[in-house]
């Protein structure tokens, strides 16, 4: 079984990634510019004020997503993302074909990208825009392992802070190389009726 061992540990109000044995890393160029990263592309912040990146056309212009640079495209692979307890995000995979701006370009809003979500203590998973509610949590998740079987067509997400628990699959024939995707929304969690949908 050929592994990909990803740590991203969130640390305050960024990700960070400490890769093994395959060095992942994030893919400056499709930074949103609500997004900091660090000089070693491991790390990620979310930022109310707008970096000046220079324009790209790989970009994510609309959601505040990064991309790896590294992609998938056979064989087994696993990934584990530790995450705070002050933001909202986004993990998951894409092709590269997912549009950069628009309300399509986020992850799970168009038919290239599986997401799961945390936001204003709910889970939910999304693809082609069917957004499922997977029940509110009391705890929040703090450490997430994604499991990509690409020819298997799998894409499992469980919880293993504590004890292991299975969160969602999704199945799909996979035909393009896969991304590695991940989003912050924001620093602080906000009452669902605050916030713009």
């Amino acid at each position: 079984m050929r592994q990909m061992g990803c740590l991203m540990t969130r640390l305050l109000d960024s990700l960070h990634i400490l890769l093994n044995p395959l060095d992942l890393t994030f893919n400056l160029v499709t930074a949103h510019p609500s997004l900091t990263v660090s000089n070693d592309l491991r790390t990620i912040k979310f930022s109310s004020t707008k970096q000046q990146y220079a324009d790209h056309p790989e970009r994510f212009t609309s959601a505040p997503q990064i991309l790896c640079r590294q992609s998938i495209s056979s064989g087994e692979h696993v990934w584990v993302v530790e995450v705070g307890a002050n933001s909202m995000w986004s993990l998951g995979v894409c092709y590269k074909s997912i549009p950069r701006r628009g309300d399509h370009s986020r992850l799970g809003h168009n038919s290239v990208s599986w997401r799961l979500q945390w936001k204003n203590g709910k889970l939910t998973v999304c693809q082609s825009s069917c957004n499922v509610a997977l029940g509110e949590m009391t705890n929040h998740p703090m450490r997430i392992e994604i499991a990509l079987d690409y020819e298997g067509g799998t894409l499992a997400f469980h919880s293993t802070k504590g004890r292991r628990e299975h969160l969602h699959t999704f199945r799909a024939v996979f035909r393009e190389p896969l991304y590695p995707a991940f989003s912050i929304h924001s620093n602080t969690t906000v009452p669902s009726h605050l916030r713009k949908k």
